[in-house]
């Protein structure tokens, strides 16, 4: 193995602002990148919703049981009665894939190109109906596909690249003693294999991402906690950095740093283009996140334990800046217009504290729609937008700012 390279980069810290995408408890979600669709799963019922991100509308789903999403075709999988089906959007059929089954397959995914399927053991060829038996049969950690018939396996102390139609395997890592993995996934484009791992012989414990890049056979240290986090919750407590991810584009990682003390965890994200890793939310700001996912390149989805609730931010456009402009962030909605009266042109000022869906509607006297002003997703921050009224004939008019949890009507008068 090649001279290990190590890239110690500092984040900036960014305080990100979330929305709520659940309204009510819900643990697991998966993402419909096709419809730009949230599922996700009700604690209590288990009943399957999805919400849309682009409208936030929510309803109840034709699955009985969790759907996983397939990667280049609008489909869907999920189990039920402990049987495999398949379900195409795009025609509204449903097909039998497999029987006997486990009814809730501790992994379950797409290969890259949906050739196949992976039901904890078992893999199943979706174009020549074929099944495959895997040997691992006690999978804890999650697997990552490098390709349509190979995927890496990991424990604690080993990384794997298993064929299933050649039934062979080669190992890529073996750790020492001093080492314990924590989680990894495999990049296809960049051939970049990400693992993280927890030097438990360092005093305290320090937590590493890595990089081995498999054509070079070369291993570098991209962020480990002790440098590259050093304010904060995150920076004094024992953790693990858990859930990688790599974006649709595969140029950027997400991971979350999994605590033992804290009562939350932050969220980091590593881009490749620029070997530049920022931490977006703080160990204590929001609460213990269990799952991520990323919708596109620049919206991540997670799952909060300690709200049962999912939420996801926008890493490109960070909400709430630096962390000393959190506190000028602001903290309500506010509505309001000048000049009022108006003849015939009125500016319409808004304020968001929660990013979101906004709509801005003129109505007459009678509850007569008169224009749609403003109907997108907006961050944070104060707006405005303005009302041309040249066409409408004097008189008292009403705007409304509708969002997914607030609506908030004033009057203007237009005279002429």
């Amino acid at each position: 193995m090649k001279k290990i390279l190590m890239v110690l980069i500092i984040p900036a810290i960014i305080y990100s602002q979330e929305f709520q995408i659940t309204s009510d408890g819900s643990r697991r979600f998966a993402v419909d990148t096709f419809a730009k669709d949230i599922y996700w799963q009700e604690l209590n019922t288990g009943i399957i919703y999805k919400t849309n991100i682009s409208t936030m509308e929510t309803e109840t789903t034709v699955f009985p049981s969790f759907p996983i999403f397939a990667n280049r075709s609008h489909l869907a999988a999920y189990e039920s009665d402990e049987k495999l089906y398949l379900y195409n959007f795009e025609t509204g059929e449903t097909k039998l894939l497999l029987e006997d089954i486990l009814k809730w397959p501790y992994f379950f995914s797409f290969s890259p190109n949906d050739q196949f399927i992976m039901v904890h053991n078992i893999f199943f060829d979706l174009n020549e109906n074929i099944k495959y038996t895997s040997p691992y049969n006690n999978i804890w950690m999650k697997p990552s596909w490098s390709s349509d018939t190979t995927l890496f396996f990991g424990d604690n102390y080993y990384i794997e690249n298993y064929n299933f139609i050649s039934d062979t395997r080669d190992t890529t890592f073996l750790f020492t003693d001093s080492l314990f993995l924590y989680s990894f996934d495999y990049s296809i484009k960049n051939k970049i294999l990400a693992y993280s791992v927890e030097d438990v012989n360092a005093e305290p414990n320090n937590t590493l991402l890595k990089f081995f890049y498999i054509e070079e056979e070369k291993d570098s240290l991209i962020f480990d906690q002790w440098t590259g986090i050093t304010e904060g919750a995150c920076s004094h407590s024992y953790m693990a950095f858990t859930y990688l991810k790599w974006s649709r584009d595969e140029k950027r990682i997400s991971f979350y740093s999994d605590p033992i003390i804290n009562s939350g965890s932050g969220v980091l994200v590593h881009f490749l283009d620029s070997s530049f890793t920022k931490l977006y939310t703080r160990c204590d700001q929001y609460g213990v996140k269990v799952d991520t996912e990323w919708l596109g390149n620049d919206t991540i989805i997670y799952a909060d334990l300690t709200r049962n609730q999912i939420y996801g931010f926008d890493i490109v456009s960070p909400l709430t800046g630096i962390e000393k402009n959190c506190e000028n962030m602001p903290k309500s909605f506010q509505l309001g217009n000048y000049p009022n009266p108006f003849n015939p042109v009125t500016i319409i000022d808004y304020t968001i504290p929660v990013s979101g869906m906004i709509t801005i509607k003129i109505f007459d006297t009678l509850g007569r729609e008169v224009a749609t002003l403003i109907n997108e997703r907006k961050s944070v921050g104060n707006y405005n937008v303005i009302f041309n009224a040249v066409n409408l004939p004097s008189g008292v008019y009403y705007y409304t700012l509708i969002t997914d949890s607030k609506r908030i009507t004033k009057s203007m008068v237009l005279l002429k």
